[in-house]
């Protein structure tokens, strides 16, 4: 008998998946992972701090007790770390590291300080901009947190911290992270992070 067609099977190709850590997931919405995770192979495993939103585990970032270490072969944490506060995220980027396996890595999104500050200084803090999070959101809404989420009584999503490229790979280097590349895109900061060296030779950079 096909080993797929048997309930054990069923159980046995679960444990062949992947894990993605959503940290930070809010509503779920399948869309909300980016394609890779996607296409197959990979199951979600969701995390936030709001009951609410009804993830697999409730817990704040810098706090993932119930996530085993070593569990998860990559995390995605899009836009959660500017709601913490800035004396949580050394923490809660050691949480990260720690749940990952040896050969995991994150993927994080914060907006770009500096690129938003461009648009400060040019007094244009009501203007438009893309983000992969949300869509259209306004300068502000980048710096401080997404205005009708927040009106809507959503004050988790307030923004209580923040990056430039340098600062964001500076903290993933300090949580123990190998290697680490970011990249700009439009008003956000994307960084990759990878718990191992990449072979001889590896190592950080941006």
């Amino acid at each position: 008998m096909d080993v797929f067609s048997s309930a054990d099977g069923a159980a046995q190709a679960q444990r062949l998946l992947r894990t993605v850590l959503h940290a930070g997931c809010g509503p779920y919405h399948p869309e909300k992972l980016p394609p890779p995770f996607r296409e197959g192979g990979w199951r979600e495993l969701r995390v936030d701090a709001d009951p609410r939103v009804r993830p697999d585990v409730v817990a704040p970032l810098y706090c993932l007790a119930a996530v085993p270490t070593g569990s998860v072969d990559a995390v995605w944490c899009p836009h959660g770390l500017v709601r913490l506060w800035a004396h949580e995220v050394p923490q809660a980027l050691r949480e990260l590291y720690r749940v990952l396996r040896p050969e995991g890595f994150a993927l994080i999104t914060t907006p770009d300080l500096q690129r938003l500050a461009e648009l400060v200084a040019a007094d244009r803090m009501d203007q438009e901009v893309p983000s992969s999070e949300t869509g259209l959101v306004t300068v502000h809404d980048l710096l401080f947190g997404h205005g009708p989420s927040l009106a809507a009584g959503r004050v988790e999503v307030a923004h209580h911290t923040g990056f430039s490229a340098r600062t964001l790979r500076q903290a993933l280097l300090e949580a123990g992270f190998a290697r680490v590349d970011i990249h700009r895109s439009g008003f956000e900061l994307r960084a990759m992070a990878e718990k191992a060296a990449a072979g001889p030779g590896g190592g950080a950079r941006s």
